[in-house]
Formats: C-alpha cells, sequence, structure tokens
C-alpha cells in the first residue's frame, strides 16, 4: 500500500503573506482560525483544528486548472477550429476551483 504523501502549508494554494522566517496565514482556515500564523514547512492542517485540511489545494493542480481555463479560452476564440476542445469534467472542475479561489481571497 503506498503512503499518503505528506502535504505542507507552503506548497498549497492557499497559504498567503509568507514572512522571511516562512510563517504565513491559510486563506481557506482563516475563518475558523482568524489570525492565527502557520509555517509553510507545518503539515498542512487547520492550524488549531488539530484535522487535515479537506482544502489542501496544491500549486501544481492550481496551475493545472489554469492551464484548462486557457484552452478553454483558446478553444472558444478560434474561428478556424485549430485547438481541440478540454474535456468536459476538467473545465467544470477548473470553473468550481476557480469560483472558490475568487471567493475565499475576496473575502480577506
Amino acid at each position: 500500500m503506498k503512503e499518503k504523501e505528506e502535504k505542507y502549508c507552503g506548497e498549497c494554494c492557499w497559504f498567503y503573506g509568507e514572512d522571511t522566517d516562512g510563517n504565513g496565514f491559510c486563506a481557506e482556515a482563516r475563518g475558523e482560525s482568524w489570525g492565527d500564523i502557520v509555517r509553510c514547512d507545518h503539515k498542512c492542517k487547520y492550524y488549531r483544528g488539530g484535522c487535515d485540511n479537506p482544502c489542501f489545494v496544491s500549486k501544481e493542480e492550481m496551475r493545472h486548472y489554469q492551464a484548462v481555463l486557457l484552452v478553454l479560452k483558446r478553444w472558444l476564440d478560434d474561428d478556424m477550429f485549430i485547438h481541440n476542445a478540454p474535456d468536459g469534467d476538467e473545465v467544470c472542475k477548473a470553473i468550481d476551483f476557480a469560483v472558490k479561489y475568487i471567493k475565499v481571497f475576496g473575502n480577506l
């Protein structure tokens, strides 16, 4: 059985405001733990909640969603039908993520 990969705050797209010591905040958990500082090298957990952060989204996954939306835009703008349409399920996931990302960071 494959062991669970460790997830660290600094690898998550919700981590922001990092200072030179590696301290920052989790935008997703901020509503529950206002003002709690997390470190980029902390295992990804709500800082005082003690449970795994179910909202962890790696920066690589975020870039994937950005790429999916870019492919969708190119496909929609394509008059010559050169580009292929992106996978519909991936587009839905990317849109859901983008809406949540805008909402979370819009509430800071």
